[in-house]
């Protein structure tokens, strides 16, 4: 098994108004110290909360006016808002009906992982657009864009710790970053956990 660096949960907290725009995401990583790691994802944060209330956070500043979205450069179906967490940027994807968040996902540096930056990820969908696809198809579309987002950087690695009770979000990850889940125990709820961990090529 991997040695593991020095990584915690990340909270998700409530979307400020403040916004930046793709180029924050170009910018991302692009000084690194030592050529594969980004000066961002270093310092450890605190637990991560369920992405389902992050969902309710956004949808709430969205219908409050205080967001600004951005098509994506990939997908043109994918909205990105991008804030800070901690004085660190956070990667928000969503796919909306109109101004209904149908699916979210949100990318948030989360340490380094065998030496690449570590984006862990948090995604959700409200209870009457599941079971379509809508989660997979969020969190796929995320990843495409911060590969281009990324372009003529190293490789970054994203993660998905997901509890043993949650066989829906396993699918998810499975589906998408597949391979063999990392049993953990997750340090906000000392519950079981998989972790799933995927190195991703950056466009050139």
């Amino acid at each position: 098994m991997p040695a593991r660096s020095d990584r915690r949960r990340l909270p998700a907290l409530a979307f400020a108004p403040k916004w930046a725009s793709h180029r924050e995401l170009e910018s991302f990583g692009r000084n690194s110290d030592d050529g594969t790691t980004c000066p961002l994802t270093k310092a450890p944060m605190s637990n991560m909360a369920d992405p389902n209330q992050a969902l309710i956070s956004f949808q709430e500043a969205l219908a409050a006016g205080g967001l600004r979205l951005e098509r994506g450069r990939i997908d043109p179906t994918v909205y990105l808002h991008v804030d800070h967490l901690q004085g660190k940027p956070r990667f928000t994807y969503v796919q909306m009906d109109g101004k209904t968040v149908t699916a979210f996902a949100n990318f948030v540096p989360n340490g380094t992982f065998e030496g690449h930056a570590n984006l862990a990820v948090g995604y959700a969908v409200p209870e009457r657009y599941q079971n379509q696809g809508r989660a997979k198809a969020i969190l796929a579309a995320g990843i495409a864009e911060l590969q281009n987002g990324f372009r003529g950087h190293p490789p970054f690695y994203i993660e998905a710790v997901v509890s043993v009770n949650n066989p829906a979000s396993q699918n998810v990850a499975q589906e998408v970053l597949g391979g063999e889940p990392e049993p953990i125990v997750d340090n906000h709820s000392d519950e079981p956990a998989l972790r799933y961990a995927k190195l991703f090529p950056t466009g050139k």
